[in-house]
C-alpha cells in the first residue's frame, strides 16, 4: 500500500516537471514576492502592475510598474542569481532608510487611521508610536512637531519622506513624485518646514531628549557658562541630547564682535561644561545654525539662499586613550550641499570604496540637478577623522576640490600604532617599555617572525623595542585596525604644569636631557608607570604624531596636564 501511495505521488508530480517554470516565470514570480514583501504594496494594489520581461543570453530582466516613470527591475542571471531595484531609493546612502516596506506600511497606516485629517493629539500620538515600532527614525522636525503641534498635516507627511530617504536634493525624480502624489491624494500642498529662529525647543526623538536654542539659553547651562573662558563670549545657536546610561553631548556657537568659536558640550559628574573645538571649526563669515540630526549626530548647517544650504555632520565623541584618560573629539561625518529648487547634490563622505582602501575623506556623490544619474568617485585620500584638527575653509566643498585633495602621506619606513605596548622582547612576557597610544608613528626597523602574528623592531625618537603586528599598521602587516581611519583616539597633548625635567629614561641614574619650563607644550607617545614618553612639540602640532627630529625623553605624569588638543590646553590651563 505504500508503494502504491508513492507511485500515485510520483504520478501528481509528473506533469509539474513536465510544466516546470521557465526561467522568465521565476523571474516574474520572484518579482510579484518583491511587491509584497520586500516594497510592502498589497496583493490588491500588487495586482495592477504591468510586467515586461527580456531574456538574453545572460539572463532575464523583468521591469514592473503601475505608475510610467515608477519602474522596478528584476535581474535574474543566467547562473540563477537574483537583483532587485526600486525607483524610489535615494542617492546617497540615507543610514536611517528603513525600507520601503516600512515606508508604505507607514501611508498605509496613516489612511487607515486617520491621522493626516485628525491631526488631533491622539492621531500625533498614534504616528509616534507607530514610528517607534516600525523603525522609522522621525526628522527633528517630525519628533518635535508629534509632541508639540507645532507641525501641519502636509509638514508632517513630507517630513515623514523625509525621516525615510533623508535629504530631498539627494531623492531620484520619482520620489518626489511619489511624495507629491500623496500630498495630492489629501488634498494638501507642499509646505515648507521653517525652522524657529529664536528661543529654546525641547521635544523627544529616538531614546534621547533634544534641546535646541538661539538667541536665549537654557537654564541648565547657566553653571557651564560662567567659565572665565567665555568672558566676553555670547552663545548663539545651539544643540544639545540628554540621553539615559550615555553621555549627554551638545554643540554651541559663540560669538565675541565679529568673533566666532564653536564648542562642545558635555554633561559631568559636576554638570555641564564646554570644551573648544578650534579656531578654524566654522566656515569664515557665514550664517551657522546647530541642529540635531539624530543618531548622536548635530548638523552646522550654513544658508546660502532659501532653496541652497551646506551642512557638516559632526558627532561629539569621547574616546578611551587609556586607563587613566578619556578624550573628547567631534567626529566629521559628512558633508552635504543641496539645492532644492534644482535637486542639486553634493556630498563627501567616508564610506569604504569600491577598491576597500578606508581613507577619510575620499567618497563624493554628486548630482546636477534634479532627475539627472549620480555620480560617485572614490579617491584615497588620508585626511583628519576629527573637526578638532581641520581649517573647515580648507574642506573640499566642490568637485574639483575634492579631485585636488591631497591630504597626507606618512613616509617611508613608518607605520601607526592602534594603542600597543612596546616590549623589551619578542614575546608577550617580555617587559613593557611603554603602553603606547593609538595613532602614533613608529619607525619600523625591521619584521620578525612570530605566532601567530609576526613582531616589528620599532624606534619611537630615542626608544626602541618590539610590537606586535597586529597592532602595527604598515605597509604588508596582517593590522587591520586603521588607526588614523578608524573612531579611534590619537595621542594627546600636554603641557608642564611645573617646571620639571626631560629625562633620557625613567630610571633614578638616567640622565636629565633638558629642563623644561612650566607652560612647554608636549605630545604625548606612552604611559609607562608614573611616567610619559613625550616629544617636546616645536611648534603647532597637527593631527599625525610625527616625531621625527623632536627631543623626546620621559616626564613625570604628575607634572603635567592632559588634553585632547592644544585648543583644550589653552582652555584648561
Amino acid at each position: 500500500m505504500k508503494r502504491l501511495l508513492c507511485l500515485m505521488a510520483a504520478c501528481l508530480l509528473f506533469p509539474c516537471a513536465v510544466l516546470a517554470a521557465s526561467p522568465a516565470d521565476d523571474a516574474v514570480a520572484y518579482a510579484s514576492i518583491c511587491l509584497t514583501e520586500v516594497y510592502g504594496y498589497t496583493a490588491e494594489d500588487a495586482d495592477a502592475f504591468t510586467f515586461e520581461v527580456e531574456e538574453t543570453a545572460e539572463g532575464v530582466t523583468v521591469t514592473f510598474f503601475n505608475h510610467p516613470g515608477w519602474e522596478y527591475t528584476v535581474v535574474q542571471a543566467a547562473n540563477g542569481e537574483r537583483s532587485a531595484a526600486s525607483p524610489f531609493r535615494a542617492l546617497s546612502d540615507y543610514p536611517n532608510y528603513p525600507g520601503e516596506n516600512s515606508v508604505r506600511q507607514g501611508l498605509y497606516a496613516a489612511r487607515e487611521n486617520g491621522w493626516f485629517t485628525r491631526w488631533d493629539a491622539a492621531a500625533r500620538a498614534e504616528m509616534a508610536e507607530w514610528l517607534a515600532q516600525w523603525g522609522v527614525t522621525p526628522t527633528p522636525a517630525l519628533a518635535e512637531g508629534l509632541s508639540s503641534g507645532a507641525l501641519t498635516p502636509a509638514q508632517a507627511l513630507n517630513e515623514y519622506f523625509l525621516s525615510c530617504y533623508g535629504p530631498e536634493s539627494a531623492w531620484p525624480k520619482a520620489l518626489a513624485q511619489w511624495r507629491d502624489e500623496e500630498l495630492d491624494s489629501y488634498g494638501f500642498v507642499p509646505e515648507p518646514v521653517s525652522q524657529p529662529s529664536e528661543g529654546v525647543r525641547t521635544y523627544p526623538l529616538e531614546d534621547v531628549q533634544v534641546t535646541e536654542f538661539s538667541g536665549e539659553t537654557p537654564p541648565e547651562l547657566a553653571s557651564a557658562l560662567s567659565n572665565p573662558n567665555l568672558s566676553g563670549w555670547t552663545p548663539g545657536s545651539g544643540a544639545y541630547v540628554v540621553r539615559q546610561g550615555l553621555e549627554s553631548t551638545g554643540l554651541t556657537v559663540f560669538e565675541r564682535g565679529e568673533e566666532r568659536m564653536l564648542c562642545s558640550l558635555w554633561h559631568g559628574a559636576d554638570g555641564w561644561f564646554f570644551l573648544p573645538v578650534g579656531d578654524k571649526a566654522l566656515l569664515p563669515g557665514r550664517e551657522v545654525t546647530v541642529r540635531y540630526g539624530g543618531g548622536g549626530a548635530f548638523e552646522l548647517r550654513y544658508p546660502i539662499s532659501d532653496a541652497e544650504s551646506e551642512v557638516f555632520s559632526v558627532t561629539p565623541i569621547a574616546l578611551a586613550a587609556s586607563e587613566n584618560h578619556t578624550l573628547r573629539y567631534c567626529r566629521l561625518n559628512g558633508y552635504v550641499y543641496e539645492n532644492a529648487d534644482t535637486g542639486a547634490f553634493f556630498q563627501i563622505d567616508s564610506k569604504t570604496g569600491d577598491a576597500g582602501v578606508s581613507c577619510h575623506w575620499y567618497r563624493m556623490t554628486s548630482r546636477a540637478s534634479a532627475g539627472q544619474a549620480a555620480t560617485v568617485s572614490y579617491t584615497p585620500v588620508l585626511l583628519p577623522l576629527f573637526l578638532d584638527f581641520w581649517d573647515i575653509s580648507a574642506f573640499p566643498r566642490t568637485e574639483a576640490a575634492f579631485y585636488e585633495a591631497e591630504g597626507d602621506v606618512l613616509p617611508d619606513g613608518l607605520g601607526v600604532v592602534t594603542g600597543v605596548r612596546l616590549r623589551r622582547e619578542t614575546s608577550t612576557r617580555s617587559d613593557i617599555l611603554g603602553d603606547y597610544f593609538s595613532g602614533v608613528t613608529v619607525e619600523v626597523l625591521e619584521e620578525l617572525p612570530g605566532d601567530p602574528y609576526p613582531w616589528y623592531h620599532v624606534r619611537i625618537g630615542r626608544t626602541e623595542g618590539y610590537m606586535s603586528g597586529i597592532y602595527v599598521a604598515y605597509p604588508g602587516s596582517v593590522c587591520s585596525m586603521e588607526p588614523l581611519q578608524n573612531e579611534s583616539s590619537l595621542p594627546p597633548m600636554a603641557t608642564a604644569t611645573v617646571d620639571t625635567a626631560l629625562k633620557a629614561g625613567t630610571g633614578w641614574f638616567d640622565k636629565t636631557l633638558a629642563d623644561l619650563p612650566a607652560g612647554t607644550r608636549l605630545r604625548v607617545l606612552a604611559e609607562q608607570g608614573g611616567w610619559l614618553h613625550v616629544a617636546v612639540a616645536d611648534g603647532p602640532m597637527d593631527w599625525l604624531a610625527l616625531t621625527a627630529g623632536l627631543e623626546d625623553g620621559y616626564v613625570k605624569a604628575a607634572d603635567v596636564l592632559i588634553a585632547a588638543t592644544e585648543a583644550q590646553l589653552d582652555w584648561l590651563e
